[in-house]
């Protein structure tokens, strides 16, 4: 009975052993999967937020020239109005010489 006994505790005391193997390996495994499945989510976290900021950067880029076409146009119509401005003011110029001399 003794021997039986001793028999018995070995047994469960193998048993207690293999089950804290066991569940030692499947934790090692947990914690591993779970620092695998972090750094997916932190790679793909990286990796939409450069592609919210080269979407962001297009736009700006894209707005920075529809600014600078539109600051071009208006330049050149105000250069165009000065330049039709300066030639009116030339003809008044020849004219007002032109009048002085035939006035003498």
């Amino acid at each position: 009975m003794a021997k039986e006994t001793i028999d018995a505790i070995r047994e469960l005391e193998l048993k207690t052993a293999q089950a804290e193997s066991e569940a030692k390996a499947a934790a090692i495994q947990r914690v591993q999967q779970a620092e695998e499945d972090a750094v997916t989510l932190l790679e793909e976290g990286v990796a939409k937020a450069k592609e919210k900021v080269s979407q962001a950067l297009a736009a700006a880029e894209e707005a920075e020239k529809s600014l600078l076409a539109k600051q071009s146009e208006d330049t050149d119509g105000e250069i165009a109005q000065l330049k039709q401005t300066a030639e009116a003011k030339k003809q008044e110029a020849i004219a007002a010489i032109v009048g002085s001399l035939t006035n003498e």
